[in-house]
């Protein structure tokens, strides 16, 4: 954001020295017309106030033109803001979504490492729902890391 305000100055600074530059050829010109009386020299300084309106109209276009470029960028640094925060939120929901099949697993194999059964067929299911969640934390990762890699042949797109 920095470099664009700095970029506006830089402009805008550059727009000024012309401005000050037509003003002093504009001056010496009237000065050698008050010299001199000639036809000639009345021309000239015609020229010189019909330079002036141009460099006007100039500056007020570059002006134009700094001003949209400015609000153009502004814009995209605005889109770059909301682009992360949504990055952000997908990683939240993405460590959410890993989170809790992860925690499931853990639980019963902790009640299967402390024999927290009382038959075999509740040691069968709570090995069942470990493969499960296991299971779909596997297709959790591999759609992550299937996104991922689809993102970053954007990036070098």
């Amino acid at each position: 954001m920095k470099k664009i305000v700095k970029l506006k100055g830089e402009l805008i600074l550059f727009a000024i020295i012309a401005i000050i530059l037509g003003l002093i050829t504009g001056t010496n010109l009237v000065n050698s017309y008050r010299k001199s009386n000639s036809g000639k020299e009345r021309l000239r300084l015609s020229a010189v106030e019909r330079n002036r309106a141009s460099v006007k109209k100039i500056i007020e276009d570059l002006d134009n033109e700094l001003t949209q470029l400015a609000e153009d960028i502004n814009y995209m640094a605005q889109e770059l803001m909301e682009q992360d925060l949504n990055q952000k939120r997908f990683i939240i929901n993405i460590s959410y979504d890993l989170r809790t099949p992860l925690t499931t697993m853990l639980g019963y194999s902790k009640m299967i490492e402390e024999k927290s059964y009382s038959n075999e067929y509740e040691l069968e299911r709570n090995v069942s729902i470990v493969n499960r969640k296991g299971m779909h934390l596997k297709t959790l990762l591999e759609d992550f890391f299937d996104y991922a890699k689809l993102s970053s042949m954007d990036i070098k797109m």
